[in-house]
């Protein structure tokens, strides 16, 4: 579909695949199929970049959601719109790029090692999260789920990859 442009492949893949996990298993299935390790980085950065707009998004479709509900009487806490897991994402950027800004002005290897080390326990953790929704994963569950469900899954995820190809196609032309 996007000939051998791995770059674009992986922004398909991080556009187009719900999962983080699964946005960077499929990267590393391509990358390691067509020798193009381009795909898996471009499949995570992409899927990163919509992840950081969570941080947008969700305290918003929040507060959104509450003020419909017609209203309260006493002052919502501020966690009722910002969930724990976008604070600790923010978090992290935040660490990652306070570590690379302390990397190149003392060339320290420590920061080197501790990233290493983050990036062995991402990969073990995302094994287990793989091995966790395959175990959690059931055929007679999703029979029992019913044909209207996945019927409606199965157009949303053709229309998402329509989109997201149609965009990346006609982007790759402008750019």
């Amino acid at each position: 579909m996007f000939g051998d442009d791995p770059i674009r492949v992986g922004q398909f893949l991080g556009t187009t695949i719900h999962y983080t996990a699964q946005v960077a298993g499929a990267g590393l299935l391509y990358s390691d199929r067509f020798g193009a390790p381009e795909a898996l980085n471009s499949a995570k950065i992409t899927k990163l970049v919509r992840n950081m707009f969570m941080i947008g998004v969700i305290p918003m479709m929040a507060f959104l959601c509450r003020r419909q509900a017609g209203p309260v009487s006493e002052r919502p806490q501020w966690c009722e719109f910002v969930p724990l897991f976008v604070i600790g994402f923010v978090a992290m950027v935040a660490m990652r790029t306070l570590g690379d800004f302390y990397q190149i002005e003392h060339d320290t290897r420590h920061w080197a090692t501790l990233l290493s080390s983050a990036s062995w326990l991402s990969n073990t953790l995302l094994i287990m999260a793989m091995a966790g929704v395959g175990l959690c994963t059931s055929i007679s569950k999703l029979r029992g789920i019913g044909l209207k469900p996945m019927s409606v899954g199965l157009v949303a995820t053709a229309l998402v990859g329509c989109v997201s190809a149609l965009l990346l196609s006609a982007l790759s032309k402008t750019w």
